[in-house]
């Protein structure tokens, strides 16, 4: 298996918790920030808001990070259906990594959502990630 390369996305000193996001899941985001409007934008600046906080401040059923399977969670603030999914690098969660992401199409998860997860527990069990610490 391909290592999965990521880079910052939310990094510095004003961040409890740093947030890395693999290429292919950024461009994405990118895509669905473009398209989704303020909508969007909000989802952006909660999910920039978890990681300032820190995410284990904001896990649990009713908050904005929520835990789905084998360690992996899905950051899904406000009441939108766009997911990213990923897991702590460290046990101390100081460092959040990001390696893939679904627009669910309802409120249950549905095969495709599922296989995000579970492709997101793979990296995570396998090791195939690296960061790429050259990205300011």
């Amino acid at each position: 298996m391909q290592k999965v390369t990521v880079k910052p996305l939310f990094r510095g000193a004003e961040y409890k918790t740093t947030v890395w996001i693999a290429e292919d899941v950024a461009e994405l985001l990118e895509l669905y920030l473009d398209e989704g409007g303020k909508e969007a934008l909000r989802w952006l600046d909660k999910a920039e808001y978890y990681a300032k906080a820190g995410f284990a401040r904001h896990e649990g059923p009713k908050g904005g990070i929520r835990s789905k399977w084998g360690q992996v969670y899905a950051i899904q603030p406000w009441a939108t259906l766009f997911r990213l999914y990923g897991f702590y690098e460290q046990p101390q969660k100081r460092d959040f990594i990001v390696v893939s992401t679904t627009m669910k199409k309802g409120q249950k998860m549905r095969d495709h959502d599922k296989r995000e997860v579970d492709y997101a527990v793979l990296i995570r069990e396998s090791g195939a990630w690296e960061k790429d610490e050259t990205v300011t």
